[in-house]
């Protein structure tokens, strides 16, 4: 009993109990981390050095005056400590790279924010902040390109994540955000069940929007609106078929060439055209138009639209009782002009009368357009 308690006294007891504390504090997975958690770590690391070079300098010390090996057995708990702290966070992170299909980065912080998504559909998300990193963990859900986050720390948190071009981006206020994204570093082939490393090119916004577009027209199932000049339209939601019929809600929201802000007023227009394929064009349209807002008197009113021109790049409508022209063009341009003339307006001299600046002149007036159209932006019409 005097030999154990010359080798396993108190103050080696507390070097016990800070080996063990020290073990779990740096093996146990923690949901966030700081500036507080941050000292505990230095303040225990260094009780325990303070701990452990006393207590190799009094077990030395044992050992020269009794020649006892025994007495260099207080070394061992700390030992172990320090074994099992690097076994246990090394054989974790051999698990996690191994049960890892997919790796990301942040784009704007990739050396401290990632996303891993493992093969038993759970997830692994870290959030630095300025003062802390929390880790975020929970389960998802992969439906082609949408990766449905459903966290385990936070309750009845959900965050959605659309795949495009190798990055994640985050799908929330009902617009994916292009600017804070999450750029895939390697990925398990779902063939061959191989790790592969990604090339991620780095885009322009342009380039970024090309993408987005893509994946938007990939999206909408109707070939037959997608492969006619209605494309655009149809892509932003202006155009829809229903049963039969091809629907067209256009809200002329910019009466003016001065900026791309709606403005405080709308002069709508809707009508229907019977569905077929290829879309056809009939030579009357019935539609409505209704103008409200921050107007005197709101107005309702019908009228009839006759085609007179038509091409593969354009159609253009003539209404004699409202004395105006309605253009759409392939490219996504769409006009309502009430240019108050008896006769129709081409879609040529209409173009020639934006080349030659004819409607910066005072008192003119010039073509309705939709803010929605004018929107370079298709982040803003992805849906889910």
């Amino acid at each position: 009993m005097k030999r154990l308690s010359q080798i396993f006294p108190p103050f080696n007891l507390l070097l016990t109990s800070i080996s063990i504390w020290m073990t779990i504090s740096f093996t146990k997975d923690k949901e966030c981390e700081g500036f507080i958690e941050g000292i505990e770590s230095v303040f225990i690391v260094f009780l325990f050095i303070v701990f452990l070079i006393y207590t190799f300098v009094k077990s030395l010390t044992l050992y020269d005056k009794t020649k006892d090996r025994n007495s260099f057995l207080t070394l061992f708990v700390p030992l172990v400590a320090i074994f099992s702290i690097l076994t246990v966070n090394k054989t974790k992170e051999i698990i996690l790279n191994k049960m890892t299909i997919l790796y990301a980065t942040n784009s704007i912080a990739p050396q401290t924010k990632f996303i891993r998504l493992l093969n038993d559909n759970s997830y692994l998300l870290n959030k630095p902040e300025i003062e802390w990193v929390c880790y975020d963990r929970g389960s998802y859900k992969k439906n082609a390109d949408t990766i449905i986050l459903q966290s385990s720390t936070k309750i009845n948190k959900q965050e959605i994540l659309i795949l495009i071009d190798n990055k994640l981006f985050a799908y929330k206020d009902n617009k994916l955000d292009i600017y804070n994204y999450y750029v895939i570093q390697n990925m398990t082939d779902s063939n061959t069940s191989e790790k592969k490393k990604v090339t991620t090119i780095t885009q322009t916004f342009e380039e970024t929007q090309d993408s987005l577009r893509k994946r938007l027209i990939k999206s909408k199932p109707n070939e037959n609106l997608k492969l006619s000049i209605l494309q655009e339209l149809y892509i932003r939601g202006l155009v829809n078929q229903v049963n039969d019929k091809i629907i067209f809600n256009l809200p002329f929201d910019l009466h003016g060439l001065d900026c791309g802000a709606p403005d405080c007023y709308s002069t709508d227009i809707s009508f229907e055209i019977s569905s077929n394929e290829p879309v056809q064009f009939p030579k009357t349209i019935n539609f409505n138009l209704f103008e409200h807002g921050c107007i005197d008197q709101e107005i309702s009113t019908k009228g009839v639209f006759n085609l007179v021109e038509e091409s593969s790049e354009y159609i253009n409508y003539f209404s004699k009782k409202l004395k105006s022209n309605l253009i759409i063009k392939k490219d996504g341009q769409v006009y309502y002009y009430p240019h108050g003339k008896t006769n129709t307006i081409s879609v040529k001299t209409l173009n020639k009368m934006f080349e030659n600046y004819e409607f910066e002149k005072e008192n003119v007036i010039v073509p309705y357009r939709l803010t929605i159209m004018e929107k370079n932006e298709y982040q803003s019409f992805i849906e889910i």
